[in-house]
């Protein structure tokens, strides 16, 4: 039996297109955004691209140095494995939208990868596709990834079993991340 397997991060897809993240301490909402200022316990100051890709790795969070300011700077903190799984296992989980549903035959397409080859999903008919869709900040995304690696070694001989992880994050991203497997 031939199948498609979906592993999908809908709500993460969702929050990709957002220019501010919401964070919640103690019962309070929190806009960060490009402007917002973020240091580390030793008072320095990090660049919006350089704190993102930290907290998007999962090994660190982000609180408001003074909770009762809502535009106090922010903290880096660095994560236990145990704050990480904790976090992780409380993100929301993913809701079906009206692009994708569960139980619903997929839509054949093309699309080019990150190396510019053309992967057309016709062509594989008869073989079983992994197919995932995720982001960069998606937490719940870079839990599975390891697992996901796991697989796509585990079956590499196996031609009749194919991985597509598809994303909408830019390129260079995308490209920085796929090194760090």
């Amino acid at each position: 039996m031939k199948y498609i397997l979906y592993i999908l991060c809908l709500s993460c897809l969702s929050e990709s297109a957002k220019s501010q993240i919401s964070l919640h301490y103690n019962g309070k909402q929190y806009l960060v955004s490009q402007t917002s200022i973020v240091k580390d316990s030793a008072q320095k100051v990090y660049a919006y691209n350089d704190w993102l890709n930290m907290i998007s790795s999962g090994e660190f969070d982000i609180l408001p140095e003074d909770p009762g300011n809502k535009q106090s700077p922010f903290i880096l903190v660095r994560l236990s494995k145990e704050e990480q799984i904790r976090k992780l296992s409380a993100a929301p989980k993913p809701i079906e939208s009206n692009a994708f549903r569960g139980k619903k035959k997929i839509e054949m397409f093309q699309a080019h990868d990150i190396k510019g080859a053309l992967v057309d999903i016709k062509s594989l008919k008869g073989k079983i596709v992994v197919l995932n869709f995720w982001f960069i900040r998606c937490p719940p995304c870079r839990m599975e990834r390891p697992y996901l690696n796991e697989l796509v070694d585990e079956y590499a001989g196996d031609s009749n079993i194919v991985f597509i992880a598809v994303s909408l994050d830019p390129r260079p991203q995308l490209e920085m991340h796929s090194n760090t497997r």
